[in-house]
């Protein structure tokens, strides 16, 4: 079973996702503040969705901490927030894509099992700050 990562502050949209990918498969832990780089290598996930807009502080900035650790860079990042900058904060901190909120339940689900590694499908080039 493949493991995530979500660390979203909104109770009610952590929630619904944590349930929509359990029923996808996923095991899903989640946070809902700014969590350390040391939880995330502790629960060594396969994949960590990461919404920018955190009560504690910038996702952008635990995505830069993900990638700039030794132990933790390869593990895929996903920003998902309502910023209108989101394409730049996410090639910025070095996401490997990004989905901008509102979002359509149907992508959500095809990236998450695309770079969980469950899926080869391409994400949208519009969404995968990685194919700029």
């Amino acid at each position: 079973m493949k493991k995530i990562i979500l660390i979203e502050d909104d109770p009610d949209l952590l929630d619904i996702l944590k349930e929509l990918l359990n029923q996808e498969g996923f095991e899903v832990i989640t946070y809902p503040d700014k969590n350390s780089v040391k939880r995330i290598i502790i629960n060594r996930p396969d994949l960590v969705l990461l919404d920018n807009q955190l009560t504690d502080g910038l996702g952008s900035r635990l995505c830069r901490e993900i990638k700039s650790n030794d132990l933790t860079k390869d593990i895929p990042v996903l920003l998902i927030s309502g910023d209108e900058n989101l394409a730049s904060l996410a090639r910025e901190s070095g996401a490997d894509g990004f989905l901008a909120k509102p979002f359509n339940i149907a992508v959500l689900v095809r990236m998450v099992k695309k770079w969980s590694g469950l899926s080869h499908d391409m994400p949208n080039p519009d969404q995968s700050p990685k194919g700029y």
